[in-house]
């Protein structure tokens, strides 16, 4: 069950008292049944006044109903507040894309501690690189369809990927699945002297991507068509490798492509769900670390899955 806070001024916790603010009052509580008590999870609306975390309350009155909590209110996670230093700030005449731009990059910033990162997701406009029926979900943090099967990165996932990389300016990176040309273009704000190499194995889907990118004027990007084996190798070797579609096992024709002291961020498993990898190439051989689970649409080919 759900219950949103409305119209409360001061609720008593022990001894300690919850204030919020008037932006409350735009909520309707849901209808509880006040005879029965309740797992109750909190809503809350942005205010600087939630101090409190919910726990042991008793009762809570709604006018002429009394809503009962049980001790799970205990597990209940307080709100994590943006950082002084990455405020929310909504100026009036913002159009709702730039709002909802606004507000995904507070998100970001709760989960992803490369502050060059967060610069380069917000330098790059994606609604640009998702079809005209998908721009007003552009900045909602969901991948998107881009046709042929294929899809636009979730931002959070493009942003961990990215980040792990911990690329410098002159770095040469490969990006083995362009897609949509967002990640690469990514990539170019945070080498802006070195070179992006992205390979797209869909005619398709690489005309439009170069096409996007070239009207933004993204001049060290390098689309090519995907080979026999995965990557590039004839531009390579390679500072970092971004992969942008499951394997089953980390490609060996990867690991030949890149640097002794490179880094790779890929996806490894089986179709459906993966494990996100950052793999750093040493003299001794790779070490490897998980990143967490995620899910990507399959590599073709020899050292992926069958089409």
């Amino acid at each position: 069950m759900s219950v949103i806070l409305s119209k409360a001024k001061n609720l008593p916790f022990s001894s300690q008292t919850l204030s919020f603010r008037s932006e409350c009052q735009r909520d309707t509580p849901s209808a509880v049944n006040p005879r029965q008590p309740h797992r109750a999870k909190i809503r809350y609306v942005r205010s600087k006044q939630i101090s409190v975390i919910l726990s042991k309350a008793k009762n809570l009155s709604f006018g002429s109903q009394t809503l009962s909590f049980r001790s799970e209110c205990q597990r209940i996670r307080p709100l994590r507040l943006i950082p002084k230093s990455n405020p929310i700030v909504l100026k009036s005449g913002m159009s709702d894309l730039e709002r909802e731009r606004t507000e995904l990059m507070a998100q970001l910033s709760r989960r992803i501690r490369s502050p060059q990162t967060l610069r380069a997701m917000a330098a790059v406009p994606r609604e640009r690189f998702v079809p005209p029926e998908y721009r007003t979900l552009a900045y909602l943090d969901i991948p998107l369809s881009i046709g042929e099967g294929q899809t636009i990165s979730q931002p959070v996932m493009v942003a961990e990927m990215t980040a792990a990389l911990r690329l410098s300016p002159r770095d040469k990176v490969l990006e083995v699945g362009c897609g949509s040309g967002y990640q690469a273009a990514i990539l170019a704000q945070l080498a802006p002297d070195g070179l992006i190499v992205t390979v797209e194995r869909l005619p398709a889907l690489a005309a439009r991507a170069e096409a996007t990118l070239s009207e933004l004027d993204y001049r060290n990007i390098i689309v090519e068509p995907a080979g026999p084996v995965p990557g590039c190798p004839e531009r390579g070797p390679y500072d970092a490798i971004l992969v942008a579609a499951a394997a089953p096992a980390i490609p060996p024709s990867l690991l030949t492509q890149l640097k002794v002291g490179g880094r790779m961020t890929l996806p490894i498993g089986p179709r459906h769900q993966q494990e996100l990898l950052l793999v750093l190439k040493t003299s001794e051989g790779i070490s490897i670390s998980d990143l967490g689970p995620c899910r990507f649409v399959p590599l073709i080919g020899p050292e992926g899955f069958a089409e």
